[in-house]
């Protein structure tokens, strides 16, 4: 039925069929519907390019700054595997808040999607083994003064992990938040130790069981467990699905897809459907979560959790990369949001 549906119909009932998206993200679409509509408001429309137009301008500001951030530590040619992705991470914090006076958020997210990156490709495509264990090592005594024993561009993450948590600590400070702090130390260093145990499982040619894998995308996450553990599994397996591929061609072995085949004796494309249909209850479980409200968590930081889901599928819209491919899969979507200008 949807083929045969005309515009602007057919892109409604589209969207209505999967799950929403941030509206900031979706926004333009919905200007240029309306735009096409009969009986068009002219004010209103006037009002929502107006509005468009101030959060672009607000946006392409914290872009130019996050990337002379970014520059400065000249990670591209430091570190041969830094792969820079800094307006896809930008993109995330977007999806977080949008709103103009959630700069900080965006940011913040920003800065740590791309550590998350830096932490990753180092233990995952760079290091050897026993490089991976010093590192972990050092990361969790959290000294500057023990850098030396680590290779040059270990050296160079570890400074890049500790400048972007002072600039934490310091606006933890500025907005009356200190008490975070050995939270994101102690988060950072479980994650170290988490990507350490994964090249374990590959270097030995183990393969975890399901249980293994889930925990290690939760188990740094302190909230009221239903609505985490729903979102942390789902943006597990959106990035497993993605990347599934391309990790494969690259010899990983523990990825969601490889982990469930071999537990349960499964072709990929029944663990692909599996997966599909635990995303699909973990939607159901945010969805339930964020109608009920919770004791334990404000609205406000259910909505964050509902927004990284949907940045999560975008991301890995129908099972592709859209972070390692950003022009590929993300390219219109960063232009039309942050690039292209919206003329009255």
């Amino acid at each position: 039925m949807l083929p045969t549906l005309e515009s602007p119909i057919k892109e409604n009932v589209e969207q209505a069929l999967k799950h929403s998206i941030p509206l900031i993200l979706n926004i333009r679409f919905y200007i240029s519907i309306y735009k096409s509509e009969e009986g068009t408001d002219g004010s209103l429309l006037k009002l929502a390019k107006l509005n468009f137009i101030f959060l672009q301008n607000i946006y392409r500001k914290e872009l130019a700054e996050i990337t002379r951030w970014w520059d400065k530590f000249d990670l591209k040619n430091k570190l041969p595997y830094a792969r820079d992705r800094i307006v896809e991470c930008y993109l995330w914090g977007t999806a977080f808040r949008y709103e103009p006076q959630y700069s900080y958020v965006r940011v913040g997210v920003a800065k740590n999607t791309q550590l998350v990156t830096i932490m990753d490709y180092t233990y995952d495509n760079y290091a050897t083994y026993e490089e991976d264990d010093l590192f972990t090592l050092i990361l969790d005594r959290w000294n500057l003064n023990e850098i030396d024993v680590l290779p040059d561009f270990m050296k160079v993450a570890y400074r890049f992990i500790l400048s972007i948590y002072e600039d934490l600590a310091l606006d933890a400070e500025k907005h009356g938040k200190s008490f975070i702090v050995p939270y994101y130390r102690k988060i950072v260093k479980d994650l170290g130790m988490a990507y350490n145990k994964e090249q374990k499982w590959i270097m030995e040619r183990q393969m975890p069981g399901m249980e293994s894998v889930d925990e290690k995308a939760v188990q740094w996450l302190l909230s009221d467990p239903k609505i985490v553990i729903s979102a942390a599994t789902m943006g597990r397996i959106n990035d497993d699905l993605g990347s599934h591929e391309r990790e494969n061609r690259d010899g990983k072995l523990a990825t969601v897809v490889n982990c469930y085949m071999k537990d349960k004796g499964v072709s990929k494309q029944e663990a692909i459907c599996e997966f599909v249909e635990i995303i699909e209850n973990g939607w159901k479980v945010i969805t339930a979560e964020w109608a009920n409200g919770s004791n334990s968590v404000c609205k406000e930081m259910m909505e964050m959790l509902l927004n990284y889901c949907r940045a999560a599928e975008i991301t890995y819209h129908n099972k592709q990369d859209g972070y390692t491919n950003p022009e590929k899969y993300l390219g219109p979507l960063i232009a039309s949001l942050y690039v292209d200008p919206l003329h009255i």
